[in-house]
C-alpha cells in the first residue's frame, strides 16, 4: 500500500516501490515496503534503504520538480508565452499557500525523511546481518536525510548568513514522538545536517566507482556544499577541506569530447559523478520525463528556453555551448540538451546531484573568501574545469563575481544560480524577454524580498497549529 506522509499527522507506514534493473542498485527492492515495526531482518532493512533512493528520484524531488523550480528562479532560462502551464509560479515568484509544486516538494521530501528515520530508528531491531552492513545502511539513510533537510531549509528558510541562522526554517522530525512539531531555526537544521553527514562519512564506503548510492566521498561533497552555504570563516575552511578530500579521491573531470548531450549527459555513472539518482527505462514517465519540458522536437512540451543573451555569453569554443545547447528544430528557440535523452527515451535523465566540477568551484569560492590557496589557488581551480571544457586557463582577475560566473557556465539549467546569488547577497537580474511570459516585476528582486522564500503549505498550517507562523509575506 502507499500512504502519503504528512509530518503533522503521522509517519510513513508503507510505500510502493518500482521494480529496478539489476545494475541500478546493489539490492533489488521488495514489491512493497514493510511497516516500520516489521523491519526485523537485514533483508527488510536493505529494502527499506533502497526505498529512500526511490524517493530521491521521484518526480517531485530530483526527478524534475525541485531543481526545475530553482532553475526558473534564476536568469538562464525563460518560460515561453505558449506553454503547458507548468512551473509558472516559480518563474514569476508568485507562490500561494496552496501552490501545488511547493506542496508536492514539501510532501515528497518529508516522505523521504520518514523513510530515512525508519531505517535509522529500527536498525537495532534487526536480528541478523553484520554490524558493518547495518552501519553502512544507517549511514546511507543519514546521508539522504541530510540532503533532504538541506534542500528544505534553503527554500523554506533564509540563508544562514542573513541572521546567523536565527530565523525559522522547517520542523525537524527525527522520529514519530511529536505529531505536531514546531519550526526550528535555520541553525538547528544546519547543525543536524552537518551531524548526519559527519556520522555518515565515517561509515560509508570509499569506493569512487559507486555512483548511485551514498559513499563517504558523497558525504564529503555534500558537506562541502553545506559549509559553503553556511558561509562563515570556520565553515569556509571546512568546505575547502571536504572539497579537497573529494578532488584528491580519484574522480576525473569529463574531457571535452565527452561533455555532450549524447555521451556524458545521456550516460549515468561517469567518472566525474559523485552521486547520481539513477533512473532506468523501467521508470520511464513518458511526458513527465525531466527533459520533456525543455525539448519540443522530440515530442515534448518545449516550455523552457535558454535566454539568447546567456547563450551568447559563452565562448564559442566552450563545449558547454556546443555540446549541450542547440536550437530546437520545432520550437525554433534555444534549448538545453542536458536532459535530452537516455536509453533512447526522450527526456529521460538521471540527475547528477553531486559531481566533481562543483568541488573545484566550492574550493575556489571558499579560498577566495578566506584569502587562502589551500589545495590550490582559485585561479588554478577555475582553470582545471576550463581545461576540460575546451578553454584556455583562467587569466583574469579572480573575483567572487567571476567565480560565480564560471560556475554558472558549468551548472546552468541544474538549479544552482539562484541559490548561489542569494546566499552571496547578489540580485539575480532577470529582465522580461520577447516571447516569454511576464516575469511579474521580479527583474531585480531584492535578496531580502519575502518572495525569495517558499511558503509553508496551507495543509500543514491547517493540520498543525505549532508550525505557525508562516514565512513573511504569506498569510497564515
Amino acid at each position: 500500500m502507499k500512504r502519503i506522509y504528512r509530518i503533522t499527522l503521522f509517519i510513513l507506514a508503507g510505500v510502493i516501490f518500482f521494480s529496478s534493473c539489476k545494475d541500478e542498485l546493489d539490492q533489488k527492492p521488495q514489491d512493497a515496503m514493510q511497516d516500520e515495526d516489521a523491519i526485523t531482518d537485514i533483508q527488510l532493512l536493505r529494502s527499506a534503504t533502497i526505498g529512500i533512493y526511490n524517493g530521491i528520484r521521484s518526480l517531485e524531488w530530483y526527478g524534475r520538480t525541485y531543481p526545475t523550480m530553482l532553475e526558473l528562479r534564476g536568469s538562464n532560462m525563460y518560460i515561453a508565452a505558449r506553454n503547458s502551464n507548468r512551473y509558472r509560479t516559480s518563474y514569476q515568484y508568485n507562490y500561494t499557500l496552496s501552490d501545488v509544486d511547493v506542496t508536492d516538494v514539501w510532501n515528497r521530501i518529508y516522505n523521504v525523511i520518514a523513510r530515512a528515520n525508519n531505517v535509522i530508528n529500527r536498525v537495532n531491531d534487526v536480528t541478523d546481518g553484520t554490524v558493518d552492513e547495518k552501519n553502512q545502511l544507517v549511514a546511507e539513510a543519514k546521508f539522504v536525510r541530510a540532503l533532504a533537510y538541506f534542500d528544505l531549509t534553503r527554500v523554506f528558510g533564509k540563508t544562514y548568513s542573513a541572521d546567523n541562522g536565527a530565523s525559522l526554517s522547517v520542523p525537524l522530525v527525527l522520529d514519530k514522538s511529536n505529531s505536531t512539531p514546531k519550526r526550528e531555526t535555520v541553525k538547528v537544521i544546519y547543525d543536524q545536517i552537518i551531524k548526519d553527514l559527519i556520522e555518515a562519512k565515517a561509515d560509508l564506503s570509499e569506493d569512487t566507482n559507486t555512483k548511485f548510492r551514498a559513499t563517504s566521498y558523497a558525504a564529503s561533497a555534500l558537506l562541502a556544499r553545506v559549509y559553503l552555504y553556511k558561509g562563515d570563516a570556520v565553515s569556509n575552511d571546512l568546505a575547502i577541506q571536504e572539497a579537497t578530500r573529494v578532488i584528491d579521491a580519484g574522480y576525473e573531470l569529463t574531457p571535452p569530447n565527452s561533455y555532450r548531450y549524447d555521451v556524458f549527459w545521456a550516460t549515468p555513472g561517469q567518472s566525474e559523478e559523485i552521486f547520481t539518482a539513477k533512473i532506468t527505462q523501467f521508470q520511464d514517465l513518458g511526458s513527465d520525463n525531466y527533459g520533456q519540458l525543455y525539448v519540443k522536437e522530440l515530442g515534448g512540451y518545449g516550455d523552457f528556453f535558454v535566454r539568447p543573451s546567456f547563450y551568447d555569453s559563452y565562448d564559442n569554443a566552450d563545449v558547454r555551448k556546443t555540446g549541450v545547447m542547440k536550437e530546437d528544430e520545432v520550437a525554433e528557440a534555444l534549448i538545453t540538451t542536458k536532459f535530452y535523452m537516455q536509453d533512447n527515451i526522450p527526456g529521460m535523465y538521471s540527475p547528477k546531484i553531486l559531481r566533481l566540477a562543483e568541488m573545484y568551484f566550492i574550493r575556489a569560492e571558499a579560498n577566495f573568501k578566506q584569502g587562502t590557496t589551500l589545495g590550490a589557488s582559485p585561479q588554478a581551480d577555475l582553470s582545471a574545469v576550463r581545461a576540460q571544457r575546451g578553454l584556455p586557463a583562467y587569466t583574469g582577475a579572480v573575483t567572487l563575481a567571476e567565480i560565480l560566473k564560471e560556475k554558472n557556465f558549468e551548472f546552468a539549467f541544474e538549479g544552482h544560480q539562484w541559490q548561489d546569488n542569494l546566499r552571496n547577497g547578489i540580485v539575480t537580474a532577470r529582465p522580461n524577454i520577447t516571447g516569454a511570459i511576464s516575469n511579474n516585476d521580479t527583474e531585480n528582486l531584492a535578496v531580502n524580498d519575502n518572495k525569495q522564500l517558499f511558503p509553508i503549505p496551507q495543509r500543514e498550517l491547517d493540520a498543525n497549529p505549532n508550525i505557525k507562523p508562516n514565512n513573511p509575506g504569506y498569510n497564515n
